[in-house]
């Protein structure tokens, strides 16, 4: 069989979503020797050499301006090619009804935010024409999470049995560590960021976007300062932060 990857979220530095969908394909490449892989790239995008290595996958080039990605144009390209299942990492599919197309969609949604926190008019209809319209002529669609399946049917009115729930993996580097190894981490990380030993808060996030909930974050930090210090209960033990 044949896969076509949308290779545009893999392109150049990225958020989490990017993370993800490099991993994926590494992986996958790597794991599964029975398919056939191209990825496809727009124009002037450079991609990582480590997908060249495996002899399962090919890049393809193509040059079509970024909004035709989205139209009949672009699965025409993938029934020339003879692609049999084209997926999306991330919500975009082409907006071609099933009838005008052999290659069958698959899209990977990993959330609904932007249902929740539209900041403007142009995004609106950007998400309607895109997101939603992609989720409706996807053959499949992949749900991170059991609760976001359920959500796609109920807001998008979509059979459930079309969404298939595959949960994100975890890099071999996030693991346990051992008591020793916590403390000299700690160290490293406390020297190399310059962090305060009292008082920091530590926001893990790829961006400032609103479904980031950095708000709420800064409201609990001025109720923490407002009560002097609290203790932090843990699993282990119990510790004091001060909040100047």
């Amino acid at each position: 069989m044949l896969i076509g990857i949308d290779g545009r979220i893999l392109a150049g530095k990225g958020d989490g979503i990017r993370r993800y969908a490099t991993s994926l394909v590494k992986h996958m490449l790597k794991i599964d020797r029975k398919n056939e892989y191209v990825i496809y790239l727009p124009k002037d995008s450079h991609l990582p050499e480590k997908y060249i290595e495996y002899d399962n996958c090919q890049l393809k080039v193509i040059d079509l301006p970024s909004i035709l990605w989205k139209t009949l144009l672009f699965t025409r390209v993938l029934d020339r090619d003879a692609v049999e299942i084209f997926h999306s990492l991330a919500y975009v599919l082409p907006l071609a009804p099933k009838a005008m197309r052999k290659t069958l969609l698959v899209a990977t949604f990993h959330g609904l935010h932007f249902e929740h926190f539209l900041t403007s008019y142009y995004e609106t209809i950007y998400w309607i024409l895109t997101y939603r319209s992609s989720a409706k002529i996807a053959d499949a669609i992949i749900s991170v999470s059991q609760s976001l399946k359920e959500e796609i049917c109920k807001k998008y009115g979509i059979s459930p049995d079309k969404i298939y729930v595959a949960y994100s993996g975890v890099a071999e580097n996030f693991r346990p560590l051992k008591d020793d190894e916590k403390a000299i981490y700690c160290k490293h990380i406390i020297k190399k960021y310059g962090i305060p030993t009292e008082s920091y808060v530590l926001y893990p996030s790829g961006g400032l976007s609103p479904n980031k909930n950095l708000i709420t974050i800064i409201k609990a930090w001025k109720v923490l300062k407002k009560n002097g210090s609290k203790k932090h209960p843990s699993r282990h033990n119990t510790r004091r932060y001060k909040f100047d």
